[in-house]
Order: C-alpha cells, then structure tokens, then sequence
C-alpha cells in the first residue's frame, strides 16, 4: 500500500506539522489522514490505506 502526498506549496523552513488521524473499520480496513503545515499555515496533505491482522 502506498503514501500519497498532495503539496499546495513548499514549505517555509526546513520543519513541518503533521496532524494524523486514522480511523479503522471492525474488519480491519483503515485509513490514515495527515494535514501538514508550517508556520504560514496548510501545505499538504497526506493518505495512506490501511490493513491491519493479527499476527
């Protein structure tokens, strides 16, 4: 399974905030969402799927 970015802009600085929230069904299928943003605000997003099992 893959990340996938989306940038409006390029950040101000070399330091970023992710703000992550991830939400998972009871079959365990999931997804991860993160906002980040640097002092200025938003610049992107970021998705990721999720499948989690017992091992």
């Amino acid at each position: 399974m893959a990340v996938t970015a989306r940038l409006l802009r390029h950040s101000d600085g070399e330091w970023v905030h992710m703000d992550c929230r991830t939400e998972l069904a009871d079959d365990g299928i999931g997804l991860t969402h993160g906002t980040l943003s640097d002092p200025d605000g938003r610049v992107g997003v970021v998705d990721q799927p999720l499948v989690v099992r017992r091992r």
